[in-house]
C-alpha cells in the first residue's frame, strides 16, 4: 500500500483551483465527445474513476497508520495530499461526472460504469453519508440503465445494493441469470449481453468468470453490509425475498453473520468473533 501510495504523489499534479489529480485519465473504454466536435476521445484531463482509487488507497493509509498507532512524514504527506485531492463532481443530469468536465459519452448505455468506483469496491460514497453524491450515483445508473456484459451485471447488482435497493438489485440479478443457449449453428449465442449458459456459468462474451463472482458477491452486500463501526442487516433485501435464512456471511473486522427472516422481517441473527461494530437492524 505505501509503495503504492508512493507512486501516485509522484504523479499527482496541481490542478489551475489548486487540488490535485491524476492527469491525463481515461476511464475504462468508454468515449465522449466535446461538443460541437464529430471526432470522439477517450482521455481527459482527469476522471472520476482515477481520483476515487488514489482517494480509496490515501484513506487506507491513514487507517492503517490508526490502527497500527504508528506515524511518521510519510503519513502526514499522504494526509496532506488527500485534503487536496480533487473532489468528485455533478454533472447537468445530476449523474456524478465522469470525466473532468460535463463530456456527453458517445454511448449512454455503454457498460462500463468506472466512475462509480467509490461506491463499490470503494467505499467513499456510501448510505446516509454524501446525500447529493449518493443520489448521483443512483442516477448514474439509471442513465447507464439495466443491460450489459456478463461482469457488467454482477458489478451493477452490487451497485444497486449498496444503493439500499433491493428491488433493482435483483433485477439485475435476473438479468445475468438469463438463459443463454450455449450454440447456435456452430456459434456461441449471447447477442452482446451477459446472462447464464445452462452449466450456470457466466456468458459474457467472450467468457468470463466475473459475472458469476461479481453476482454471488451482490447478492451478499444485498443481505450483510459493513464498516468500521456498523454491521448492517439485511440492508437491500428484495420485497420478493420475503422468507430466508443466510449463514456465514463475513463483515468487515474477521466476524461471520447469521441471519434469519420472515415475511421481510429479522426474527433471529448471531454474530460470531469478537466485534466493537454497532449491529443495525435494516429490516
Amino acid at each position: 500500500m505505501k509503495k503504492a501510495a508512493r507512486f501516485y504523489l509522484d504523479i499527482l499534479v496541481e490542478d489551475t483551483d489548486g487540488t490535485l489529480m491524476i492527469s491525463p485519465a481515461t476511464s475504462s473504454e468508454n468515449c465522449f465527445r466535446k461538443e460541437g466536435e464529430a471526432d470522439e476521445a477517450a482521455t481527459s484531463k482527469s476522471t472520476a474513476m482515477m481520483q476515487g482509487i488514489v482517494k480509496s488507497l490515501f484513506t487506507n493509509i491513514v487507517k492503517g497508520y490508526a490502527a497500527l498507532e504508528e506515524t511518521d512524514d510519510f503519513l502526514a504527506e499522504v494526509q496532506a495530499a488527500l485534503l487536496r485531492l480533487k473532489p468528485f463532481a455533478i454533472g447537468k443530469y445530476g449523474e456524478l461526472l465522469e470525466w473532468n468536465e460535463q463530456l456527453e459519452e458517445t454511448e449512454i448505455h455503454h457498460r462500463h460504469v468506472s466512475h462509480l468506483y467509490a461506491l463499490h469496491p470503494a467505499t467513499l460514497i456510501r448510505h446516509g453519508r454524501d446525500l447529493r453524491l449518493f443520489e448521483a450515483c443512483k442516477r448514474t445508473l439509471e442513465r447507464r440503465g439495466d443491460d450489459g456484459t456478463g461482469w457488467s451485471l454482477g458489478w451493477k447488482v452490487n451497485f444497486w445494493a449498496r444503493l439500499r435497493d433491493g428491488d433493482h438489485a435483483l433485477l439485475l440479478l435476473n438479468n445475468q441469470l438469463r438463459w443463454v443457449t450455449p450454440e447456435k449453428n456452430g456459434e456461441v449465442e449471447y447477442n452482446r449481453h451477459g446472462g447464464t449458459f445452462p452449466n450456470m456459468l457466466d456468458a459474457h462474451p467472450p467468457f468470463q468468470i466475473d459475472g458469476n463472482f461479481g453476482s454471488t458477491a451482490g447478492i451478499a452486500e444485498m443481505l450483510l453490509q459493513s464498516d468500521e463501526t456498523h454491521i448492517y442487516l439485511l440492508p437491500a433485501l428484495p420485497a420478493k425475498w420475503k422468507t430466508g435464512e443466510v449463514r456465514g456471511l463475513a463483515a468487515r473486522g474477521n466476524v461471520t453473520v447469521d441471519i434469519r427472516w420472515k415475511d421481510g422481517r429479522i426474527i433471529h441473527y448471531a454474530i460470531h468473533g469478537d466485534t466493537a461494530q454497532k449491529i443495525v437492524l435494516c429490516r
